[in-house]
């Protein structure tokens, strides 16, 4: 089939080769993977806290209980969910699992979660520039412009981690 496309000037891909063009989720979910999810790092070794996430019952605004299956409905339908607590109640860790319950079903459902630390956004202006230097953080410099254009269009559920160890810029 491929011999036969090049003949005629049209490229023919297979089903791999056609997700990594439009969009190199699956390395990006191998990447991403790889390291620390918000400040879920192991205190002894600094690296990521490979600990299995432990589930937990969240209650919402209005009292109900939610789990992490719930919260992972929720964000991918398009809400948007805020988990407060303290310094390390598992707000990373389930933020982790939110992410890998999506990632397992991203093609199906054409919903790719980007999960992002924000502690590493100092001084970016706009959405945009936060998903352009976390997709370069991660190393994938070739693939920025298609998660850009997955953000536009409506494709990713952002996981945003570390606002509460956000700081306070001071403009001179």
């Amino acid at each position: 089939m491929r011999s036969a496309g090049n003949q005629i000037n049209i490229e023919v891909l297979g089903i791999d080769d056609f997700q990594a063009r439009f969009l190199p989720f699956d390395n990006y979910n191998e990447v991403r993977s790889k390291v620390p999810f918000g400040s879920a790092i192991d205190p002894a070794t600094g690296n990521k806290d490979t600990k299995q996430y432990v589930v937990v019952s969240l209650v919402s605004e209005s009292g109900s209980e939610l789990d992490a299956a719930s919260v992972s409905q929720l964000v991918s339908s398009g809400k948007v969910v805020v988990l407060t607590g303290e310094y390390g109640t598992g707000k990373s860790k389930c933020a982790e699992h939110v992410y890998s319950t999506l990632a397992s079903v991203a093609w199906d459902t054409l919903k790719f979660p980007m999960a992002i630390d924000l502690r590493k956004c100092w001084g970016l202006k706009d959405r945009y520039e936060i998903i352009q230097r976390h997709v370069k953080d991660l190393g994938m410099h070739d693939a920025v412009d298609a998660f850009v254009k997955a953000y536009a269009n409506g494709m990713l559920v952002l996981l945003l981690d570390g606002f509460d160890e956000l700081g306070v810029q001071k403009r001179p």
